[in-house]
């Protein structure tokens, strides 16, 4: 759902939380989130930015979310403002992150900084109310299964070909389904450039609605495809050890790619395609096969 500009209700909202009134209000670029968001300027000079839930599934996300700002107090979240969770349509405050920098491009200091983010994340005392990655991302496992059953998909990407396909299929449904979700660490379950930004001395992190209780691993392996393609290191330079992981998150790209865009305007399945034509080769390095 598109705005023209905020909702009556939020303007209040801000207005009453921060007392100051809004006066000015932009659309920030990126993200694939359909809630409504504003970058808001207020009277006294003040800018924050703002979340709306525009439907149920917004309003799951803002109150998954809601967990992690109003339960977690760590440099690598933006400092919460407000939040709002009264009715159909709650509400997040949060501080602008604008004017940080926002990668890429990337280099070697600002990957360290981010593998280092991870860990302050897979350290933090976990928060109450998250599901279990089985629970968050149960639907997502047994891609490479759902390539089994229906091959075309994929192979009508002309990524690989059939007879490849038919040799590796069996190694990576075995190592797929050894993959071990489990563990009591707090995973974002969503790492990507777009998600992290650079301010100061933090290195923040943003859209916590993916958050969940699991293996931290995850979100090495979940960012390593979108670092490479944005000009990082090759995945398998930096990790082929956790093979369950990545034959998981290569079966998801794998089964997903092809498809179409889930509604209009979205750029997922480019996204995904983008991590396929990554993950592919990664596989290869981590089990050792030959060229596809």
């Amino acid at each position: 759902m598109q705005h023209e500009m905020p909702s009556e209700h939020l303007l209040k909202f801000i207005k009453d939380t921060q007392e100051a009134a809004p006066v000015a209000w932009k659309k920030p670029s990126g993200g694939y989130t359909e809630a409504e968001r504003w970058i808001v300027t207020l009277a006294d000079g003040r800018t924050v930015f703002a979340k709306a839930a525009v439907d149920a599934l917004t309003a799951g996300w803002l109150k998954s979310e809601s967990r992690i700002y109003t339960q977690v107090q760590a440099s690598y979240l933006a400092k919460l403002l407000a939040f709002e969770d009264r009715g159909e349509i709650p509400i997040l405050l949060l501080e602008d992150l604008s004017l940080g920098d926002w990668p890429p491009p990337w280099n070697e200091g600002r990957v360290q900084k981010v593998m280092d983010t991870l860990e302050a994340i897979a350290s933090t005392p976990l928060p109450s109310g998250l599901p279990s990655m089985e629970e968050a991302f149960g639907n997502s496992m047994g891609g490479w299964r759902r390539v089994q059953a229906d091959p075309l998909g994929l192979l009508g990407l002309g990524l690989c070909s059939a007879q490849w396909l038919e040799e590796v299929l069996p190694l990576f449904i075995e190592a797929e389904e050894r993959c071990d979700l489990g563990g009591d660490r707090l995973v974002q379950a969503d790492i990507r450039s777009d998600n992290l930004c650079f301010i100061g001395d933090r290195t923040v992190v943003v859209d916590w609605n993916h958050a969940c209780v699991g293996n931290p691993k995850l979100d090495l392996i979940g960012w390593l495809p979108t670092l490479y393609f944005e000009g990082g290191p090759a995945p398998w330079e930096v990790n082929t050890q956790e093979k369950g992981l990545i034959s998981l998150l290569s079966g998801y790209y794998a089964s997903s790619a092809y498809k179409p865009e889930p509604r209009l305007g979205s750029t997922i399945r480019q996204l995904q395609l983008k991590c396929l034509t990554a993950s592919l080769p990664w596989m290869g390095y981590t089990f050792g096969l030959p060229v596809y």
